[in-house]
This record gives structure tokens, C-alpha cells and sequence, in this order.
């Protein structure tokens, strides 16, 4: 869950500095990424291995 200020914006996901990819929060801040899709088997992934994972608004 993200802070309440960042409800309803576009938020950017990195891996280790790599751009991944662009969701839109929910009205109560919350970011849904399905984990059988591409993108969330790339987070699952960083985050197993350790690196680094971070949002950006």
C-alpha cells in the first residue's frame, strides 16, 4: 500500500535501476500486479534474488 497522497496516480516500477514498467495506484493507493504475467514473474524474481525494487511517482 502506498501513502494515501499517491491514490489515483501513475507510479513507475525499477528493477536494480531498470525501468519496468507503469501502473495507475487505486483510489485507496493500492498497486495490484498479477503474478502470472510477465511482469510480475520479473518482480517476484528481483525480489527472491535480492535486488533492488523501488516505485517512483
Amino acid at each position: 500500500m502506498l501513502p494515501h497522497d499517491a491514490a489515483n496516480k501513475d507510479t513507475d516500477i525499477y528493477i536494480n535501476d531498470e525501468y519496468l514498467l507503469t501502473v495507475k495506484s487505486s483510489k485507496k493507493a493500492i498497486i495490484k500486479i498479477n503474478k502470472s504475467s510477465s511482469q510480475g514473474r520479473e518482480i517476484l524474481h528481483a525480489l527472491n534474488s535480492g535486488e533492488k525494487v523501488f516505485l517512483k511517482q
